[in-house]
């Protein structure tokens, strides 16, 4: 974050530094509109799994409570967007309000430290070995839509290059969500469940003019107080050495995970 902030006040200083650009036609409706690539990059932070309603032959193997050293991790993601905005009318349309629309896209979810390292429930009676093997990485992936909403302000009003902030909300919405990792999958699907999640949005960026009505914009926007609570229900595993029991129900687990996101966006437009 601080690195976004001094590159918004280098950006300031420069575009201070110019005159007007008298190539820049003057607003008439305040509208305009960004065709971005766009890159969702998290940058999480992940409690310790923590098991729960463990039960029958898998409660000689493992207990409830926290699986040491596990942790979830998050995918990137790149998908076409676009912005949608409206400068007030006061103020020399400094101040704008915008909304990126983009469709629903899938984040994958990834078993990181013990949970991918090391079997879940390696031996019973501290001896004897279960065949359980480690869940490797692939964990699972949700469908999920960020709706967000942002007030900025923009410099200038008339430089060649416009720097702007903003501040904002968004609404982290899970649409869809599942289990994929062959070993959690082979005996039933477990299911898993993560609450929609409010986030703060810090921004900063700045469009450059290239004629007329015509703008490049580069774009970044860092989502604040994202905190998604994961919660999997219903997990059994298959006891490949232990043929007497078949299978074990491992229990529910559950983990938090600070998502910390950079959404960057790089693209062009049209202000009217």
């Amino acid at each position: 974050m601080r690195t976004l902030l001094f590159s918004m006040l280098l950006l300031s200083a420069f575009a201070r530094a110019e005159e007007a650009d008298p190539e820049y036609p003057e607003r008439t409706l305040g509208l305009f509109f960004r065709v971005h690539l766009l890159v969702l990059a998290p940058f999480p932070n992940s409690s310790e799994v923590r098991l729960a309603n463990v039960s029958g032959p898998a409660q000689l193997a493992v207990s409830n409570g926290p699986i040491a050293g596990s942790s979830v991790g998050l995918g990137t993601n790149v998908m076409p967007s676009l912005t949608l905005g409206y400068a007030l009318p006061f103020l020399d349309r400094r101040l704008a309000l915008e909304t990126v629309l983009a469709v629903p896209f899938t984040l994958k979810m990834y078993a990181k430290g013990t949970l991918a390292d090391q079997s879940l429930a390696p031996t019973v009676l501290g001896s004897l070995p279960t065949g359980v093997p480690p869940l490797g990485s692939e964990l699972g992936e949700a469908t999920v839509a960020p709706p967000l909403l942002t007030a900025t302000w923009r410099f200038g009003p008339f430089w060649r290059v416009r720097p702007y902030l903003g501040l904002g909300v968004s609404y982290l919405m899970t649409l869809s969500a599942r289990i994929t990792n062959p070993v959690l999958t082979e005996v039933v699907t477990p299911t898993i469940t993560i609450p929609n999640r409010f986030a703060f949005v810090l921004q900063g960026g700045f469009d450059v003019h290239l004629f007329k009505w015509f703008f490049a914009t580069v774009d970044l926007k860092y989502l604040a107080g994202l905190d998604l609570d994961a919660k999997v229900t219903n997990l059994w595993v298959r006891l490949p050495k232990l043929p007497l029991y078949g299978v074990a129900h491992v229990g529910d687990n559950e983990v938090k995970v600070t998502v910390n996101p950079l959404v960057i966006q790089v693209g062009a437009g049209l202000d009217f």
